[in-house]
Formats: structure tokens, sequence, C-alpha cells
């Protein structure tokens, strides 16, 4: 292993250990910090091999048990030390863009459900006991109300204990239903930031990589938009036939659907503000619009990026200028 390589190696295992050490210290940068302390790993492997890579990795873990604890370490090295690795492998190797998210996505996955299974080894939890715990906050937060004096406020406007506890409890269930496309999305969101995180540290110290689209000519197959369909069917049967099964499947399909949609819908209105010039005036009142109604706007530009799927607006439109 050349001199060099060991050298930039331990540099940047100091590094990767102050940066998710400052997020176990610092506990309202963990937000940050989880995002961006493998960036070193990745730079790490792109410039030396996987070889150092990981030797980097394991290094910045012995530093991180010695100072935080063992357990903190195992937990940051099983969450996130294996995005690092794969894309770290996945610059070295010129992997496309597409490629490297969905190696990301799965990595994210398996890592989190690793971490979720350590979790219930040192806790000694079960699932049960944890949606048990899950159903008795709502019995929590009505006696925070309670004690905050809220609960008779509410009582004022006409608004009972017994609808607040039933409200409180269908958001439990809710979220209880939803777990499998917020984990998806979690795995999404954490891959996405993280592969363009790494590409922007790459191209600032001047690291040769693979040439990305740009935003506004982001696109997926049409055939995509067949996911969608299956899950508004599934939603739809499912409720017409009382298969909540059937529903529940169909509303996380659904729900995993839209950040991509959103996306899409996004990447649409970069191509059209790149290709036709408004005034400042008509942008000014879109921004009102968009700060007004927050929800209708996300919801509108879903709905663009689930059609532009389906009619490839914009390559019409380019065709169309072609002509």
């Amino acid at each position: 292993m050349p001199i060099r390589g060991m050298m930039e190696g331990a540099m940047l295992a100091a590094l990767t250990a102050v940066l998710a050490l400052l997020g176990v210290f610092i506990v309202p940068l963990s937000l940050v910090t989880n995002l961006i302390w493998t960036i070193p790993i990745v730079v790490a492997i792109v410039r030396n091999g996987w070889t150092v890579g990981v030797l980097t990795l394991a290094a910045a873990t012995v530093v991180i048990a010695l100072t935080a604890g063992f357990s903190t370490a195992l937990i940051l090295l099983i969450q996130f030390g294996g995005l690092g690795i794969v894309y770290g492998i996945a610059f070295r190797y010129g992997w496309s863009t597409i490629r490297a998210f969905l190696a990301g996505v799965l990595t994210v996955a398996l890592s989190f459900a690793a971490f979720l299974a350590l979790f219930f080894v040192l806790t000694g939890l079960t699932v049960e006991t944890l949606l048990r715990q899950a159903d008795a906050t709502v019995n929590a937060v009505i006696e925070m109300y309670r004690s905050a004096g809220l609960l008779a406020k509410y009582g004022e406007q006409g608004i009972t204990e017994e609808s607040m506890r039933a409200q409180f409890a269908a958001i439990i269930q809710f979220l209880k239903l939803m777990f499998p496309s917020l984990f998806v999305s979690y795995a999404m969101m954490t891959a996405a930031t993280n592969l363009l995180l790494s590409r922007w540290m790459l191209r600032r110290i001047g690291q040769p990589i693979t040439a990305q689209r740009p935003f506004r000519e982001w696109r997926l197959p049409w055939e995509a938009v067949w996911v969608v369909i299956a899950g508004l069917a599934a939603a739809l049967a499912g409720d017409y036939w009382q298969i909540p099964l059937l529903g529940t499947v169909g509303l996380n399909l659904l729900y995993i659907c839209y950040p991509i949609l959103l996306v899409l819908g996004f990447s649409v209105v970069a191509y059209l503000l790149n290709k036709y010039v408004l005034s400042p005036f008509v942008l000014s009142i879109v921004a009102v619009l968009i700060f007004l109604f927050p929800t209708l706007a996300l919801t509108f530009i879903a709905t663009v990026g689930l059609f532009d799927l389906v009619f490839d607006y914009r390559a019409k439109m380019d065709k169309f200028q072609g002509a």
C-alpha cells in the first residue's frame, strides 16, 4: 500500500471521526453530520481504492468507540458505514447516477434494518412492546395537555377529551400502517442527499467523476407510471371491497411514489424556467402562492411530474421548438 494512500487514509479517518463525534456530543448537529460523516470514506476509496477506504472506516470507528463508547460506534458503523463504501466504489468505477442511487437506497434500507435488529438486542424490547408503547403515547399526550390547561381551553371550544384521544390514536395508527413507505422514503432521502453531497465534494477537490445530467433533464422511463397505477388501483380496490391489507399496500406505494413525482415535477419547473424567461412580477406571484398554499403547490408539482412521466412534455416542447 503506498505511503501517500496511508497518510491520506489517516487524515480522512481523523476527519471522519470528528464529524461523527460532533453529531454524538452536539445532538442537534446529528441531523447534518449523519449525512456527511461518511464522505471522507468516499474520498478515500475514490482516490486510493476500497482497501484504504475500509481501513479508514475501521480506524475512524475505533476512534469513535474510544471516545463515545463501543455501542455508539457500532450503531454509526451499521447505519452509515456501508453507504460510504458503496458510494466510494460507485464513484471510483464510474457507475451511472441511477445505479449508484439504487445501490445507495438498498444499502440504507439494509443498514437501517440491521440497526433496528441491533436496537432490539441491546434494549431487550420487542416489536409488540414498541407498538404498545406507541399506543401509550396517546395517554401521555393527553395528560400533558391536561397539565398545561389546554384540555379545558379546547373544551370551551366544543372539543372533548374523547375526540382528541380518538384523533391522536388515529395518527398513531396511520403511522403504523405507513411505516413501510416512511422506511423507503427515509432510505431514498438519505441515499440521495449523501450521493449529491459526495459528488459535490469530489468535484470541489478536483476529482474526475462521471458526468451527471442537468436537473432539468431528469426523467424516468414512462413504464414507471404503472407503479402509480398499481398503488392507486390497490388503494381503491381495498376500500371498495373492504380489504384493509390491500388498501394499505396501495397507500404505501402511493406515498413512496409521491417524493419521486415531486422531484420529477421540480425538474419540469427547472426546465421551463431555463427555457422561458419569466418576469420578476410573475415569479413573485408564483412565490407568494407557493408560500400561502404549500400543500396545494406541492400536490400540483407532483401531478405535473406524473403527467410528464406519461406524456414527456419536455421532449414534445423540444421537438416543437426544433420544428
